[in-house]
């Protein structure tokens, strides 16, 4: 074999590899690999109590305190406006949020974090306005930063923490979730 064709076969011979693990890596339990692995902080927190904090919510300007949602599953999703696993998960949370059944047991907020890595410091709340101006989303969306995130031990994004009616943490995963996982998660908290 010559050497261009050795090298070019090599070359196609990587790339297909790489692409097939990326797609492998893609159907993973990623919660439970990440878990295994250590990335997921914030699981080490179920059957604490959720952390303090006091939130302003993007669209009516309210602060939004965590002692105020006792008596309810809350739902709490990390994201940022430049996250595509994020942007992949939001209509997931919105049809929970719109969900009729659920809208008197589940208090669904996303946790807007990190827009400064991208958008530059003091940019979040125009990033965000921006991003949700033209999305169909209704759920009620809380400005974090560092603080809040490592409150839950949140170190990657998107994030999904469900808090049961007494205030403690139920589940804490990483990476993008569905309706199904998040109605799964929700019923695990509504048990307790």
């Amino acid at each position: 074999m010559k050497p261009k064709w050795k090298a070019l076969t090599i070359f196609v011979g990587v790339t297909a590899s790489l692409i097939g693990g990326m797609f492998a890596w893609s159907r993973l339990d990623t919660v439970g690999f990440a878990n295994a692995l250590g990335f997921n902080q914030s699981a080490k927190l179920v059957g604490e109590s959720m952390p303090a904090f006091s939130l302003r919510e993007l669209r009516s300007g309210a602060t939004v305190r965590s002692e105020e949602l006792k008596g309810h599953v809350v739902v709490l999703a990390f994201w940022a406006t430049w996250c595509p696993f994020c942007q992949q998960m939001l209509p997931a949370l919105e049809k929970i949020h719109a969900d009729p059944a659920l809208r008197q047991s589940v208090a669904v907020y996303s946790i807007d974090v990190r827009e400064d890595e991208v958008h530059g410091p003091g940019q979040r709340d125009a990033a965000v306005q921006t991003y949700m101006k033209d999305k169909p989303y209704t759920f009620p969306v809380l400005l974090g930063g560092p603080d809040t995130m490592g409150a839950f031990r949140v170190q990657a994004i998107p994030a999904l923490i469900v808090v049961d009616g007494n205030g403690v943490i139920r589940y804490a995963g990483i990476t993008e979730h569905s309706e199904q996982d998040i109605r799964d998660a929700i019923e695990k908290a509504s048990s307790r």
